[in-house]
């Protein structure tokens, strides 16, 4: 199993890739789950064919291939028909965004150590525009994460090469010398089959605090801002609302998320102005 295999010492690494869902994100809970699926007209005993339609369709949402009306109004239940108007559709996703920003506090006490060594983060998230709009708005990432690589950003998700090639280029890591922690084994094995050096997260952060670089807390319990990134790296992504065949390849600078840098959505903006028609041939 790849996620068995040995993690060099610390020192070794030129950065450390998180997954968010299930590392540094906590699952939702069953009442979450229930408000959502009520806001979205199923019944409580409706809750478990909700959810199996969420998963269904969650990933083209994740890489920014459906947008959130779109997303929602395919979730609806059938009896509600198009009664999908801007009140509700702001419930919904502000309900969903509140649903996967729990984060594990003893997960982040483990990145503050890993901050404090100096060694560069990368945070890679399969997560849509509003969850990762809501992700960059928190004291943690603005003060732990090096760079943040987003799916609705590249518009590719774990476990793809590309999500952790754009991962490891955003933090300057080579790949044999970078350790990506997730809990997911499905992406564990793709991640070691990319060249990373992998570490399961089983739940327990202080399974992870003895395999991570760490350094002594910082004075007063003061916490620098992470070290200056690497320079703007290219990445790809598919236009919103095209599938696989229909894809074009569009550059986009991937900019320091931090402070007053543009947001994911801004990003979006500015990528699909450089976007160009798909050709095919007649």
């Amino acid at each position: 199993m790849p996620a068995s295999l040995s993690v060099p010492p610390s020192h070794d690494f030129d950065a450390v890739i998180f997954a968010y869902t299930g590392v540094i994100g906590l699952a939702p809970s069953s009442g979450q789950w229930a408000r959502l699926a009520g806001l979205a007209g199923w019944r409580r005993s409706e809750v478990g064919a909700f959810k199996r339609q969420y998963r269904q369709w969650l990933p083209r949402y994740q890489e920014n291939l459906l947008g959130t009306k779109e997303f929602w109004t395919v979730l609806m239940h059938p009896e509600q028909g198009a009664g999908l108007d801007s009140e509700l559709l702001a419930a919904l996703r502000n309900a969903d965004t509140d649903m996967w920003t729990s984060t594990d506090p003893g997960v982040t006490a483990v990145l503050r150590s890993t901050h404090t060594a100096g060694t560069p983060v990368a945070l890679l998230a399969d997560v849509p525009w509003p969850v990762a709009d809501a992700i960059e708005g928190t004291e943690w990432r603005a003060t732990l994460i090096t760079r943040t690589v987003f799916s609705s950003q590249t518009g590719v998700t774990s476990p793809a090469a590309r999500a952790f090639d754009a991962a490891c280029v955003a933090v300057r890591g080579r790949p044999e010398h970078t350790l990506y922690v997730d809990r997911s084994r499905r992406n564990l094995d793709a991640a070691a089959r990319f060249g990373l050096k992998v570490l399961h997260s089983t739940g327990d952060p202080t399974e992870l605090t003895g395999r991570l670089p760490h350094g002594p807390a910082d004075d007063a319990g003061t916490t620098r801002r992470p070290s200056s990134p690497a320079p703007l790296a290219s990445v790809t992504r598919q236009p919103r609302g095209q599938g696989p065949r229909h894809a074009v390849e569009a550059r986009m600078a991937v900019q320091v998320h931090r402070g007053t840098d543009m947001s994911p959505r801004d990003r979006a903006i500015r990528l699909q102005k450089t976007e160009q028609p798909a050709q095919h041939p007649a």
